[in-house]
C-alpha cells in the first residue's frame, strides 16, 4: 500500500473573504494536482483541524457538486475520504457559541464547556468573522453542511472542545 501525505497553504480569513470563492479554488486546485501526480488507484483524502475541519467537509461538498453537474464521469478531482479533526462544521453556530463566552452565558446557554477568557473567545470570534463577512454567511455555510456527502468520513470531536464544542458539529455528525 503506498501513501502520499500533502500539505498545502491556501487562502482564507481577511486576505480571502468567503464571497470571493478563493479558499474552495485554492483547495481544488490542490486535488487536482494531487490526482495528475499520482496515479488513479493512490486513495487520496482531505483532513484538517478546526477551521481545516470545516474546509475539508466544505471541499467534500463543493467537489461533489462539481462532478455532479458534469454530464461526464470524470473523477480526476474525486475523494475517497474525509478527516475532519474538531470541525467548525458550522460556523454560525459557532459564532453564537463564541457570543455566549464573551457574554458570560455560556453555561446558562447550555454550554458544559466552554471559552472562559473573553479575550480568546473574542480574538477567535474576530478572525472568524474576517472570513464570513456577515454572520448570515457563516449560518448558510454551516448549514450548507448538513446535507450529507457520499465521501466515506470519520470526524473526531473533543466532548471537552472549549474552541469548538459537541453542538457547533451536531448538524454533520450523522
Amino acid at each position: 500500500c503506498s501513501m502520499a501525505v500533502v500539505t498545502c497553504s491556501f487562502r482564507n480569513g481577511g486576505v480571502a473573504p468567503h464571497a470571493t470563492g478563493k479558499t474552495m479554488d485554492d483547495l481544488s486546485a490542490v486535488i487536482r494536482f494531487v490526482r495528475e501526480k499520482w496515479s488513479k488507484n493512490v486513495p487520496v483524502g482531505v483532513v484538517g483541524s478546526s477551521s481545516g475541519g470545516y474546509f475539508a467537509l466544505a471541499l467534500v461538498r463543493h467537489i461533489g457538486a462539481e462532478l455532479s453537474t458534469q454530464h461526464h464521469a470524470n473523477d480526476a478531482q474525486s475523494l475517497d475520504f474525509c478527516i475532519p479533526i474538531c470541525p467548525v462544521a458550522n460556523p454560525g453556530k459557532r459564532a453564537r457559541y463564541l457570543s455566549s463566552c464573551i457574554n458570560g452565558t455560556a453555561e446558562e446557554d447550555g454550554y458544559a464547556f466552554y471559552q472562559t477568557n473573553k479575550d480568546v473567545a473574542t480574538s477567535i470570534q474576530s478572525a472568524q468573522l474576517s472570513f464570513w463577512e456577515k454572520l448570515e454567511n457563516a449560518h448558510e455555510a454551516g448549514n450548507a453542511l448538513d446535507i450529507p456527502s457520499s465521501v466515506p468520513t470519520l470526524m473526531i470531536i473533543g466532548a471537552c472542545d472549549t474552541n469548538v464544542p459537541p453542538q457547533v458539529t451536531s448538524g454533520v455528525q450523522s
